[in-house]
């Protein structure tokens, strides 16, 4: 999909999820383990990125990926990490292991390498999941607000890198993984981890938070999951 040039709540949840995913242990197992999101669409593969608590949990292990339309699919993979301090993750599945009737209705994200440039503290951002629950869909969409860049002494105690930045708590389980996006539909970050409430301590972390990851090393994976074709 092409992004647009200005913000439209509507339309980022109306178009965007045709690049979403989520990681199952089984075919019998419908409680969402993780989430992830197509970056790449090649002849040959499809390229998801998610975050490595999720991805290293299924690695060259039997696993279900289930696409936006309810459709999935048994898959082993082999997933790559962009580095041992930031939990960006990705992998690839053969185009030839997607159902036809979905493959053609799949979409990547739509990527900006400066999208950083207009992303401020109080930006607003949307995270997005689809959930599968019990065979039924659930679109988790989380409208937060970016609380800060850079890590604080209260946020080091949850993070270590400086690749994160921080939004309003409100993901939920199974959301790790999932992309955010900013109300054009550009990729804005990868849902990581959250912070839990710190009632006594810095004000802007009462309520506790979201950390995102930030998606600039996004085409080096790409370029390393090219390279060991």
């Amino acid at each position: 999909y092409e992004p647009l040039k200005s913000p439209d709540k509507k339309w980022v949840t109306d178009n965007c999820g045709m690049t979403l995913v989520n990681l199952y242990r089984d075919e019998a197992d419908y409680v969402s383990s993780g989430s992830g999101f197509i970056y790449d669409i090649t002849p040959e593969y499809v390229y998801v990125v998610s975050v490595y608590h999720v991805t290293s949990a299924f690695d060259q292990k039997p696993t279900r990926i289930t696409f936006f339309d309810g459709t999935y699919t048994p898959v082993v993979f082999k997933s790559i990490r962009l580095n041992a301090g930031n939990e960006a993750s990705l992998f690839r599945i053969p185009v030839s292991d997607v159902p036809y009737h979905t493959l053609v209705r799949l979409r990547q994200v739509a990527y900006d390498e400066d999208i950083y440039d207009d992303i401020h503290v109080g930006t607003p951002l949307i995270e997005y999941c689809k959930n599968w629950r019990a065979g039924a869909r659930e679109d988790l969409i989380k409208y937060v607000n970016v609380i800060s860049f850079g890590l604080s002494d209260i946020q080091k105690r949850y993070v270590d890198d400086d690749e994160y930045f921080a939004v309003t708590r409100a993901s939920e389980s199974g959301m790790s993984g999932t992309a955010i996006f900013d109300e054009r539909g550009i990729l804005s970050g990868i849902c990581s981890k959250t912070m839990m409430p710190l009632s006594e301590e810095e004000p802007r972390f009462r309520d506790g938070c979201d950390f995102l990851l930030m998606v600039d090393g996004l085409p080096e994976l790409l370029e390393r999951a090219e390279g060991s074709e």
